[in-house]
């Protein structure tokens, strides 16, 4: 006798995913399914019903919009988290943003939100710091998306553990571009 296997898609974080369940929706503003259910119900969250069935669907968009016009914290789990280390933040529209002084901060940030993309500025942290960070943060059980900015003189030291260097003056439309990119790619 055979036995068939299965293979199961892995399941997509929910920050990839267009729509959430209703009981997605619960977990991440952090309320029972009966309060979703309400708030759909009464119009408040917009979506659409499964036809013949009582399943409910909402899309992302509509969820981070409701937990800002409700005053509600929008969950790092529908929101890619982006790390930016040496003090240096610049605007990604769609993220979470965490920022971190040195490599120790970054650490502390990393083991409590796992980042997809961290953005490591060499020219504050140093370029040993920065290495040693980006050694560190690849052994992470999830391995975030690793960007350095190095200074002129360090551009020919390697750079094995980052997937993206770049030297500055780095426009911060062209990080935004990069980070923007580094969170579309599958892991």
């Amino acid at each position: 006798m055979t036995t068939a296997t299965r293979t199961r898609k892995p399941k997509l974080p929910l920050w990839q995913r267009d729509v959430l369940t209703s009981g997605m929706v619960a977990k991440v503003c952090n309320v029972a399914p009966r309060t979703v259910t309400a708030w759909f119900d009464s119009g408040r969250l917009r979506g659409y019903r499964i036809p013949d069935s009582k399943d409910r669907r909402i899309p992302r968009a509509e969820v981070i919009r409701f937990c800002r016009a409700n005053g509600m914290p929008v969950s790092p789990d529908i929101l890619p988290a982006v790390l930016f280390v040496g003090g240096r933040s610049i605007p990604v529209d769609g993220t979470q943003q965490y920022i971190a002084a040195n490599a120790f901060q970054a650490g502390m940030v990393a083991a409590a939100v796992p980042p997809l993309v961290v953005v490591v500025d060499a020219n504050h942290v140093g370029t040993s710091g920065a290495a040693t960070l980006g050694r560190d943060l690849g052994r992470l059980a999830t391995r975030p998306a690793l960007v350095v900015i190095v200074t002129e003189d360090a551009v020919t030291q390697p750079w094995p553990d980052f997937d993206v260097v770049m030297v500055p003056p780095a426009p911060d439309a062209d990080l935004a571009a990069v980070v923007r990119r580094l969170l579309e790619t599958p892991a």
